[in-house]
């Protein structure tokens, strides 16, 4: 099984990220709604990869993959936006 963090504040994205990836078998999913609470998870656990939107109100994705690395994580990381362009 393949340890994976789940992260985005909008907990439909979750939900059905949370499924496609359980259905996809050979995957250990762990989700969270905000890149604070995925901050501690990877303190505490192993995690082979993280899938995290950019766009989050309490900490982006790019300042979470800054907190991740500053506690060793090493991990692979994607991050992705679910909006197009700002006007």
């Amino acid at each position: 099984m393949i340890p994976l963090l789940l992260v985005d504040d909008d907990p439909d994205m979750l939900d059905l990220m949370q499924l496609a990836f359980k259905d996809a078998g050979n995957f250990d999913v762990t989700a969270c709604s905000d890149a604070r609470d995925a901050v501690e998870v990877l303190k505490q656990r192993s995690i082979a990869v993280v899938i995290s939107d950019y766009r989050m109100p309490i900490m982006s994705g790019g300042v979470f993959v800054r907190e991740a690395r500053a506690t060793g994580y090493d991990g692979l990381f994607i991050i992705y936006s679910g909006r197009g362009k700002d006007p």
